[in-house]
């Protein structure tokens, strides 16, 4: 049984990956031509790496083949087999400029992003019990990466091959979506799923800033300029090819929305900690979530503040949020 699955078009080969995360498998996609393509490389483990190998040998092909690597963000599901890649191939390597930043110097990287979600989490909020047990499961998924050398920091807008670079960030920093125009496709990462719902995480504002992004209002900038390209087939970094981006991005965009109303409802109650808005959202949220749930509270309150309809006061060393014009 192959573990290809072909795309709408013939020239795009699906490859999809086991991962050890929650959701699931992950894509890599192949552009067969004259100089081999892999879009992202899944999570580094010797079962990822025997069924890539698996895969490939099915389109005639060995790691040793492919010329270049396009990486659509800087997350483990997506960057784990690159330097198993690179040993095999020295195929060429493209990403965004905080993704090479992130991997070329990978251990300090990742004792920065714990000692940022540590302190930026106990300011939203979260009990130090609860933190503590999030960075100590973390730490088993940090082993997925290593540091190792990305070739070429992307622009935005800088066409490699047919393919053009656009930054959509949101879910991560480095998102990077790469715009096939003379196809109208688009390699979308994470960025747009169809029956998911990417998660714009809780995270730095760049690689050279402790500061905390306001990642769902980046992402809904994002995605709006994602709904005016023309495409008709999405290659995403889960799950299977898809069109009709514009009714995909319009629904997520609903789902924001819906999800808006419902904290700014409970900010009419009373005050409250990002932490108290996760409780009362998702009231059996486990330690090991407690990134992502955050990460979901903080944007929803990031939009209303961007609105003017929220404001954020610091007492003690915990942000506090309460609706605008209402007093202490």
């Amino acid at each position: 049984m192959t573990s290809t699955v072909n795309g709408p078009d013939p020239a795009v080969a699906r490859i999809s990956l086991p991962t050890p995360f929650p959701v699931g498998n992950v894509n890599v996609f192949l552009i067969k031509s004259d100089a081999p393509t892999l879009i992202d490389a899944g999570v580094k483990s010797e079962a990822g790496w025997q069924k890539l190998v698996h895969s490939l040998a099915g389109h005639g092909l060995t790691p040793n083949d492919i010329q270049i690597v396009l990486l659509t963000h800087g997350h483990l599901d997506h960057m784990g087999l690159v330097p198993r890649l690179l040993e095999q191939s020295g195929a060429k390597t493209y990403a965004h400029p905080d993704a090479v930043a992130q991997y070329a110097a990978y251990e300090r990287e990742i004792d920065e992003g714990q000692r940022f979600l540590h302190d930026v989490m106990l300011n939203l909020g979260a009990p130090e019990h609860a933190v503590d047990e999030l960075m100590q499961f973390r730490t088993v998924y940090n082993l997925l990466g290593a540091t190792f050398k990305i070739d070429h920091a992307l622009k935005d807008g800088e066409t490699v091959g047919d393919l053009q670079a656009h930054y959509v960030p949101g879910h991560s920093t480095s998102d990077t979506l790469f715009y096939w125009p003379q196809r109208r496709a688009a390699f979308t990462g994470d960025h747009v799923l169809k029956g998911i719902s990417p998660n714009p995480l809780l995270r730095r504002a760049s690689r050279q800033s402790m500061e905390r992004a306001r990642s769902l209002v980046e992402y809904q900038r994002s995605l709006r300029f994602t709904r005016s390209l023309d495409i008709d087939t999405c290659y995403p970094g889960h799950g299977s090819p898809f069109g009709e981006h514009r009714a995909v991005i319009d629904g997520l965009l609903e789902r924001h929305e819906r999800r808006t109303r419902e904290v700014r409802r409970l900010l009419a109650e009373k005050p409250m900690t990002p932490y108290e808005i996760v409780m009362r959202i998702f009231p059996k949220i486990t330690g090991h979530s407690l990134h992502f749930a955050l990460s979901v509270a903080i944007g929803y309150l990031d939009v209303l503040e961007d609105r003017g309809e929220a404001r954020m006061e610091n007492l003690d060393g915990v942000v506090v949020y309460r609706l605008a014009g209402e007093t202490a």
